[in-house]
């Protein structure tokens, strides 16, 4: 249902918004400055980009639930440690910011990215010496609970989280 509310509305923006490119319609000239909010807006920018209707609709519809799954694990994630927790409810309370950041830190409802290495490199040591990997490898990187700071958790380019601004 979800899918296909959003191919309706694809259609809509695609009916406004011409595929030509370009970040975003700047100061209203050019060939999408009659094309208003639609411009602005996710579809609108990936039709922009000339993605097609089914990666279009599929990049809104997996970032509207991946979005929404990954924030609902993070309350929870608060929520559970504020509750195991007692005097985390007055922390909780008192700066919501640095305990979101705390959880991110911990607890994230996204621990770890799986990657694909692009260039080979020596990482560390493993019980047998130092892990060698080799471009191509896919390669686990976590994200949480290894000291790292809660903001990294959120990604950085092209996988930089929607809800990071939000959170």
């Amino acid at each position: 249902e979800l899918y296909r509310a959003i191919r309706a509305e694809l259609r809509r923006v695609r009916a406004a918004v011409p595929a030509v490119g370009g970040d975003g319609p700047g100061d209203g000239t050019g060939p999408w400055a009659d094309a208003g909010a639609e411009a602005d807006g996710l579809l609108g920018r990936l039709v922009r980009a000339g993605c097609d209707d089914r990666v279009a609709a599929s990049a809104a519809f997996f970032t509207v639930v991946a979005g929404h799954e990954t924030t609902r694990w993070l309350v929870a994630g608060a929520l559970a440690r504020a509750a195991a927790q007692p005097h985390a409810w007055a922390r909780l309370a008192a700066d919501p910011g640095a305990a979101t950041e705390e959880v991110l830190a911990h607890h994230s409802s996204v621990p770890r990215w799986r990657r694909t290495a692009t260039t080979g490199a020596t990482l560390g040591e493993g019980p047998g010496g130092p892990v060698r990997v080799t471009a191509g490898d896919p390669v686990a990187v976590e994200l949480t609970g290894v000291g790292r700071p809660g903001s990294f958790a959120f990604g950085v380019g092209p996988h930089r989280c929607l809800g990071a601004e939000l959170a």
